[in-house]
């Protein structure tokens, strides 16, 4: 009795996924941590190895015997398409130290391969299969008194009829291997992600530290927040203060009129927006920011010229932002003073005139002439009425 199998082997390989899109939903909710589920699609695949070799192993009592032995030479598959490779992993950021630093890092807790490569393996024909060369060697296997010859040329002939099977064999090889490393190499580069809380960002006229305090999920709805609190240091303060600057910047320290229950107004009015489909991501911008940013450019010098020509300075009070009504604009609040002239004294009896100039400036961020995004506070109206003066 001759027995036969097949036996495959691969002799090294690379592969490279490319357009990786991640579909993220927050999970379970958590108060000392966020979970979420990503969803990771590619639309681009391609792998290659340098030989794929495919035996016909046939065994005759105590002997086993390679009868055929065909090797693909630097064989590739290729193909782009939409989710070719599909997998979920669910992971938690969480809060931890990194060198004594406050920073945010992440952990797989779990991932599902089971629909990995469903696309590629169940369209076979958008698949792009190529090699170099076929090297095929047969042996003859003696039966007693019978001699079994394999026919080269009609191996290498049918082998070229059927490359469709050549594919299907490369495919399955490269999704076994993908699936046995990937799970593996997405642990890895979690292990790897660590997000910092505090950054500074360096701006031109100032610099801007933010902390990405705390995630949240406080509803449950698939949706979650980020607590972005934002502070501002001129480079002067920071060179001399460093991180220390925070505390001494002036413009950093306001008196603030919004309430816990504005701010949670604020936020149900944030959930309903993304629940109703309005938006996808909402910014709550409190006046507050806009009153630090304002003051922190005066602190700068960013002010000195229009302030020189103007002919005043400003009084204790420096600037203030109001969002006190619907629509793209703020109200600005700037308490100057107006030293008189000399002449002026004599007329007046007093030094200065201290008031309160009201305008209306919309926040946007534009491109500048070097194509670099920027943040433009534009006044667009001052408000001259008699009640306000």
């Amino acid at each position: 009795i001759v027995q036969g199998h097949p036996k495959v082997e691969l002799q090294g390989f690379f592969y490279e996924v490319k357009n990786l899109k991640a579909d993220v939903m927050t999970g379970k909710e958590d108060t000392d941590a966020l979970n979420l589920t990503a969803t990771l699609n590619a639309s681009e695949f391609y792998f290659s190895t340098d030989k794929l070799s495919v035996s016909v192993i046939v065994k005759a009592g105590d002997k086993s015997i390679s009868l055929v032995r065909i090797d693909v030479i630097a064989p590739s598959i290729s193909a782009k398409a939409h989710d070719l490779i599909n997998f979920t992993a669910n992971l938690r950021v969480f809060n931890a130290k990194n060198d004594g630093n406050d920073v945010h890092k992440f952990e797989i807790l779990s991932t599902d391969f089971s629909k990995f490569l469903t696309q590629l393996n169940s369209h076979p024909e958008n698949i792009d299969f190529e090699y170099d060369r076929l090297d095929i060697k047969c042996s003859q296997l003696k039966i007693g008194p019978k001699t079994i010859k394999v026919n080269l040329d009609e191996v290498k002939a049918y082998i070229e009829a059927n490359r469709e099977g050549l594919k299907g064999l490369l495919l399955a090889k490269a999704a076994a291997k993908m699936a046995q490393d990937l799970p593996e190499a997405v642990h890895k580069l979690a292990d790897k992600i660590v997000l910092p809380k505090n950054r500074w960002i360096n701006a031109k006229a100032i610099k801007v530290h933010t902390r990405i305090d705390q995630f949240k999920n406080p509803q449950g709805h698939g949706n979650f927040g980020v607590h972005l609190p934002l502070n501002f240091c001129s480079h002067t303060h920071f060179d001399t203060y460093g991180d220390a600057c925070l505390e001494k910047n002036p413009g950093n320290k306001i008196k603030s009129r919004i309430t816990m229950a504005m701010h949670s107004a604020s936020v149900k009015n944030i959930q309903t927006m993304i629940e109703n489909g309005q938006a996808n991501i909402v910014a709550s911008i409190s006046e507050d920011l806009f009153t630090k940013l304002l003051n922190t450019t005066y602190e700068a010098g960013t002010w000195n010229n229009f302030l020189k020509k103007a002919k005043v300075f400003l009084g204790p009070n420096k600037v203030r932002a109001r969002l006190d009504e619907k629509g793209g604009t703020a109200t600005i609040n700037i308490d100057v003073i107006y030293k008189n002239e000399w002449f002026e004294k004599m007329l007046l009896t007093f030094s200065h005139v201290r008031f309160s100039l009201v305008m209306k400036a919309s926040l946007r961020v534009e491109k500048n002439e070097t194509g670099e995004d920027v943040l433009i506070v534009r006044m667009v109206d001052v408000d001259l009425s008699d009640e306000t003066f």
